[in-house]
Formats: C-alpha cells, structure tokens, sequence
C-alpha cells in the first residue's frame, strides 16, 4: 500500500477515518493550530489577501480545505468586514466580488464551523474540483491532506501515483504548483 493511500484512510475513511467524525482540535483535545492562538495570523493574511485582490478585476472564490474550527476563515473574514465598514475600498471591493468556500470532509468539524460562521456567506463542500479555475485560498498540510509531489506534464494535468489532477492553484497568478492532492479523482 502507497503512503498517500494509507494515509488518506486513516484521515479520511468513511467509519475510522481521524476526521470525520471528531474534533480534534482544541485546548483539551489531540492538538492546536495557530489560529486558535491569536487571531493575528488571520488579520496579516486579510491584508495579504486584498493587496493582491486590488490587482485582479475578476470574481474571486475564497477557498480554505481542512479549515479546522473556521478559525482562520473567520479570522479572515472578520478583519475584512471591519476594513469594509470603515470605508477602505480595497475591502469593500473584495467583499463585493468574493464567494467564500470551505472545503471539509469531516462532519463533526463542518459542524463547528457552521456555528462560528454563522455571520458569513459561507458554502461548504467534500472537494476541491468545482473550484480549480478560481482564484484560491489554499492552507494545507501533509496531515490533513495526503499529498506527493506531483509532475505536471505539457497539457497542464498534474499527476499523483496515477491520479490526474489539475493540481492547486497559485493566488497570484492562478498557474498551477508542483503539490498535488491524492485524494481528488479526476
């Protein structure tokens, strides 16, 4: 059996699988991630995210897979929202041409979610496929998401252990990177 594979059924089976069906994020739970911490994180990458959206005219989907408790999403979101309602127009504008997406295939963690989302436009979704022409926001690591280094051949499909895949997506340019996901069957 492949690492990817093992790895993908022990984060992601339907009946055992780490995710989908525990949260295991928190103080007294299995870890914390650095969003649970300070908020910071969330505002530095709100500023990030607008300077290089105040460079596209398109429409944006703002994507985040594995998003843990939707602590940096909100985060996020959150700081945009009061950059808005103060009047600067680079997050008025975001907000206006943003969809915002979250990727999560554990049931108990879109849950919590949900509930700390509940002042946001939020769609939620088991893949990542609807969104590969998009302009997205990918945090992941190789614990929440099986993946290998992927080759990208001349017809722009990255492969993974025989899997095609389109691959993520770069923020500013929208080209593909070399990290392709194993779980996502095309």
């Amino acid at each position: 059996m492949k690492i990817s594979r093992f790895m993908s059924e022990a984060l992601f089976d339907e009946s055992r699988g780490y995710y989908r069906k525990k949260n295991p994020i928190g103080k007294s739970c299995d870890f914390i991630t650095a969003p649970e911490i300070s908020q910071v994180f969330g505002e530095i990458l709100a500023a990030y995210f607008l300077q290089i959206a105040a460079t596209k005219k398109s429409k944006i989907a703002f994507v985040e897979m594995g998003a843990g408790k939707g602590t940096l999403f909100y985060d996020i979101l959150s700081s945009i929202k009061k950059l808005a309602a103060r009047n600067i127009a680079q997050a008025a504008d975001f907000l206006g041409r943003a969809s915002f997406h979250i990727i999560e295939i554990g049931e108990v963690l879109r849950e919590v979610q949900q509930k700390n989302l509940t002042n946001f436009s939020v769609s939620w979704h088991e893949n990542f496929a609807d969104f590969l022409s998009h302009i997205s926001v990918v945090k992941t690591a190789s614990d929440e998401t099986p993946s290998c280094d992927g080759v990208t051949t001349c017809d722009g499909v990255t492969t993974c252990d025989g899997v095609k895949n389109s691959g993520f997506l770069d923020i500013v340019t929208g080209k593909q990177i070399g990290r392709a996901s194993c779980r996502e069957r095309v």
